[in-house]
């Protein structure tokens, strides 16, 4: 797959020559869950968003997938981070996990503060639950960085991400995957996130990256993430 339902060919935008050796991502607004193809059945931005890509799982036994990204270039409102999705979507509503990392704050607010400033500014405002951005409310002044997990049965928020560089795992076993992150690639965090695959239908399970921002489409503001690479080790089974 690449791109959501209903995507808007004009907006999907990627660059090798950007930045050369990295795929940029560039962010842009989701179609909302009413004005798609079917009508409102897959909820979330998440089958709106135009810029992701997968691959189609090939196995059924251990595999892992590992990405290295960027994170100089997001703007408030932008997710991004690695993704599996699967299962006969019209039938049971769509099925995917999302782990990466959002910006918070607001659009053309003035580059990221302090570590002390963020603080301080969110314990003054009012940030919306823990999501993938449909129907969120963020009022942040000050802009952070938060590691976030979301299915489409919840969401989690992880710690506040303080590097430019993140590096994303997911390991599966059969139909279970699990999640960790890394700072430098070297020291892992595994986090307590699972998430069920589905297989069905041709499609199966699909892996893949996503690049989205829920609050504008404007170029300037909605901003982008540089991959370095993006790995996957398929199942020898």
């Amino acid at each position: 797959m690449v791109g959501g339902e209903g995507i808007r060919l004009a907006n999907w935008l990627d660059s090798l020559t950007a930045r050369p050796g990295f795929l940029r991502l560039i962010a842009s607004k989701p179609i909302p869950s009413a004005e798609r193809e079917s009508g409102g059945k897959l909820k979330g931005p998440f089958w709106g968003a135009p810029n992701t890509l997968s691959q189609r799982q090939l196995g059924i036994g251990q595999t892992r997938v590992e990405a290295k990204l960027d994170l100089t270039g997001l703007k408030p409102g932008a997710r991004t981070g690695i993704t599996h999705f699967s299962g006969s979507f019209q039938k049971y509503g769509g099925q995917y996990a999302i782990f990466g990392v959002r910006e918070e704050g607001e659009v053309g607010a003035g580059g990221r503060a302090s570590s002390k400033a963020a603080e301080e500014a969110t314990s003054a405002a009012t940030v919306a639950a823990a999501g993938d951005g449909e129907g969120e409310a963020e009022t942040n002044t000050a802009t952070k960085r938060v590691l976030f997990f979301v299915t489409q049965d919840g969401a989690k928020t992880g710690p506040e991400i303080t590097t430019d560089t993140l590096y994303l795992r997911s390991d599966t076993d059969f139909d279970q995957a699990t999640f960790a992150w890394s700072p430098d690639g070297e020291t892992w965090h595994e986090t307590d996130y699972h998430y069920t695959l589905k297989f069905g239908n041709w499609r199966g399970n699909r892996p893949g990256l996503f690049c989205w921002n829920v609050k504008t489409d404007k170029l300037e503001d909605a901003g982008y993430v540089d991959v370095d690479w993006f790995r996957y080790e398929p199942s020898a089974r």
